[in-house]
């Protein structure tokens, strides 16, 4: 994932230095995968002071893969609107959905 998250962002910056909209997206999904290596090491290593720290992963990771679910589905079938709404919103709006949906359910059950 770290390597994944780093090519993301390489590839990400360059898109948007080329003046592609589609680097918002890869940038946004280098950081998040950054993220979520840097909690997993805190957490495997013993350094992390939160209990339940691999229900809150879990919850993080379920949702996240249905955010992913969503946005490809969402990008493959934009035909209704293709001309109003770009299509980097479609790879985006998912996760701006439903990340705090994520949040929520972790304080909720851990």
């Amino acid at each position: 994932m770290s390597i994944v998250g780093i090519v993301f962002i390489g590839w990400g910056i360059m898109l948007l230095v080329n003046k592609n909209s589609m680097g918002w997206a890869l940038l946004l999904f280098g950081i998040i995968g950054l993220l979520s290596v840097r909690k997993d090491l805190k957490n495997y290593l013993g350094k992390s002071k939160k209990k339940q720290f691999w229900l809150r992963g879990h919850i993080a990771r379920i949702v996240g893969a249905y955010i992913a679910s969503l946005s490809a589905f969402l990008v493959v079938n934009q035909t209704k609107f293709p001309e109003l709404i770009p299509e980097v919103v479609y790879w985006i709006l998912p996760t701006f959905i439903l990340t705090p949906l994520i949040v929520f359910w972790i304080k909720k059950y851990t």
